[in-house]
């Protein structure tokens, strides 16, 4: 009787979601489906259209649409996002309030039509936020050599291994802003928005082949830091370790990625000029090394 029980018995991992097959009239499996065979709203899978990225277009659509593999979209979570369903974030309601509302959201909601035209002082209705950026950022992290960094910095161009370029583009196309720290072993040089993909005739030759083509970046803040300052922040996104001992492109979770540069424009500027006398100096002695040689 007890064989006969377990064999009879139910799986309950069968019962958490409903079969989407079924819901059709097309699943043959029955009483064999891992699949719930029930009209259960709480259970439904997630629509087709949200798993591949599209917004949903039918008004009746039964089926979920929060794809918790999804990135949540920070202006939903801000409270207002403009681009609404056809947001291709995860848009969850919250219960509690953010910490504060930035200016152009708010104007975005209160005065949609003149926003954009009139500005709206009302950051004194909320705490405020010293980021440089505005608007969805990405942060990613870009370690190099010492001379590498230091001509990036003063070029404006970063270069970054080929199996990197994919995340950067795509962060590219998503995010209104792309930001990205710029450290070697010992030093953290500021950071810099990233303007567009790679571009071969952009910077050739300036840094090593093997990192390819250079990306266009504007420098927002040149500085010259000892890591030790910054060791307290980690990212939840590399398994909550330090993320000045990330690897390069390394992505930063966008509150501590913010926090991070934040930190960093509490730090005097750096005079750039200083990189090219250094260099001008290299060269010179290169070139009399070749000539007693």
């Amino acid at each position: 009787m007890e064989e006969a029980k377990s064999e009879g018995a139910i799986d309950p991992r069968r019962w958490t979601v409903v079969c989407k097959h079924w819901l059709k009239g097309l699943c043959q499996k029955d009483e064999r489906c891992e699949y719930l065979h029930q009209y259960d709203l709480s259970r439904m899978p997630i629509c087709s259209s949200i798993t591949k990225g599209r917004p949903c277009t039918d008004e009746n659509c039964v089926f979920k649409h929060n794809d918790p593999n999804q990135k949540p979209c920070v202006k939903y979570a801000f409270g207002f996002c403009s681009k609404g369903p056809a947001c291709k974030e995860r848009h969850e309601r919250t219960f509690q309030p953010p910490d504060y509302l930035p200016d152009k959201y708010f104007a975005e909601i209160i005065n949609p039509f003149f926003h954009t035209r009139v500005p709206m002082k009302t950051d004194h209705l909320f705490v405020k936020s010293d980021s440089p950026f505005s608007g969805n950022t990405r942060y990613f992290l870009g370690r190099g050599t010492t001379e590498e960094v230091e001509n990036a910095v003063s070029n404006e161009a970063w270069a970054t291994p080929k199996q990197n370029h994919k995340v950067l583009k795509e962060a590219l196309r998503q995010c209104e802003n792309v930001a990205l720290v710029l450290i070697d072993s010992v030093n953290c040089y500021g950071f810099a928005k990233i303007l567009g993909g790679p571009d071969s005739s952009y910077k050739p030759g300036l840094f090593p082949p093997e990192r390819g083509a250079c990306f266009r970046v504007r420098m927002i803040k040149r500085t010259k830091t000892d890591l030790h300052l910054l060791k307290q922040f980690r990212n939840p996104y590399d398994g909550n370790t330090r993320v000045i001992t990330a690897k390069d492109s390394q992505e930063i979770d966008p509150s501590v990625g913010e926090k991070f540069c934040i930190q960093l424009m509490q730090y005097p500027d750096l005079d750039t000029s200083e990189y090219s006398r250094k260099k001008r100096q290299r060269t010179t002695n290169d070139k009399t090394f070749k000539r007693i040689k």
